[in-house]
């Protein structure tokens, strides 16, 4: 029998059972899940018929079902022919394709609340609005939710002078940001190194974390060196030398690939076979729509005469094969950066 103490429910393989067990949770104290496959991240064999134990927001025990006492009191919940594993993590996501009929407030709940339907516990927000996005994500040690938690970075961070990285980072703190995320664009605009050396430098004083949005190796290459926590994207302008990625694994930098982002600059020049398939239509309508407007955006430009798929392709190959290399883990808590 396993013994756990998450910071979040399970999530579960099938539609409705992680709605089901919040709601339980909300309104009738402990639960027993019983019946389902479990694999449980720990990298042991998979349970094949688990009951999980589930109190206060958390998986206190797992274990076969024959073998593990259900105490009394505990209510019981049949999860017959599913599978549990725990929640997945969106590690650089944007709240930003919402109802635009509600407020910013409702639709960053309403996302969060499809993201839940997909067994995503976790989503961290890299570029926001700073103000509605902060207050959900202050809402997340609020009681069980029926919604992935939120950790986000407010708007990027991006300055002219050392004074004022300064004095974006003690904004960002005084807005509740858990972290902070700043950009490198590749271009004469970016920040000189005098200037993200000093982001980087106030943010860890204050105990906050530093993720890049970049582009290119070479500046992947600096910001690491001045201290950059998390890498926010793939590298894409050439292949990561093995001694680059022996650096980001020695120092615990963070290796976001969003090889998926890579990927929807050219998937949808035909209609790709996930927007028929049922388990991708359950977000319907909040997404589907937008995906059809961005399949018909992709035909425009091809009409236009800008870049097919191949050569969309082949301008995003060089880089991404290695970029999956170099995957560290790094995750804030109420007492900021670790």
């Amino acid at each position: 029998m396993t013994r756990l103490s998450m910071s979040f429910l399970a999530a579960v393989a099938v539609a409705g059972v992680a709605t089901t067990t919040s709601s339980a949770q909300q309104g009738s104290g402990p639960i027993a899940l019983v019946g389902a496959r479990v694999i449980d991240g720990t990298g042991a064999a998979p349970i094949a018929n688990a009951t999980l134990l589930v109190s206060n927001g958390r998986v206190e025990r797992i274990g076969p079902s024959a073998s593990l006492k259900i105490p009394d009191g505990v209510t019981r919940i049949s999860v017959d022919g599913k599978t549990i594993i725990p929640g997945l993590i969106n590690a650089h996501g944007h709240l930003n394709n919402g109802d635009r009929s509600l407020p910013l407030y409702d639709q960053i709940i309403q996302q969060l609340r499809l993201y839940g339907r997909f067994g995503v516990t976790t989503v961290y927000a890299l570029g926001d609005d700073g103000t509605e996005s902060v207050r959900v994500s202050q809402e997340n040690e609020r009681g069980p939710l029926d919604r992935a938690r939120l950790y986000a970075a407010g708007p990027s961070t991006v300055a002219k002078t050392a004074e004022e990285a300064r004095r974006l980072i003690a904004e960002r703190q005084a807005q509740g940001v858990l972290f902070l995320k700043t950009r490198m664009n590749g271009g004469a605009n970016d920040m000189a190194p005098e200037v993200y050396t000093a982001l980087i430098d106030e943010a860890h004083k204050r105990k906050l974390f530093v993720a890049s949005h970049l582009f290119h190796l070479s500046d992947a290459k600096r910001l690491v060196d001045a201290g950059l926590d998390v890498i926010g994207h793939s590298i894409r302008d050439q292949d990561v030398d093995a001694d680059f990625v022996a650096g980001l694994k020695r120092r615990n930098v963070g290796y976001i690939p969003t090889l998926t982002r890579d990927l929807s600059v050219f998937q949808y020049d035909s209609p790709p076979a996930y927007l028929t398939d049922p388990f991708f239509l359950r977000g319907q309508p909040l997404f589907a729509a937008a995906d059809r407007a961005r399949q018909g955006s992709c035909a425009a430009c091809e009409n236009a005469g800008q870049p097919g798929r191949a050569g969309r392709e082949a301008r995003l190959r060089p880089g991404i094969a290695k970029s999956q290399a170099a995957i560290g883990r790094r995750r804030p808590d109420r007492n900021g950066y670790r």
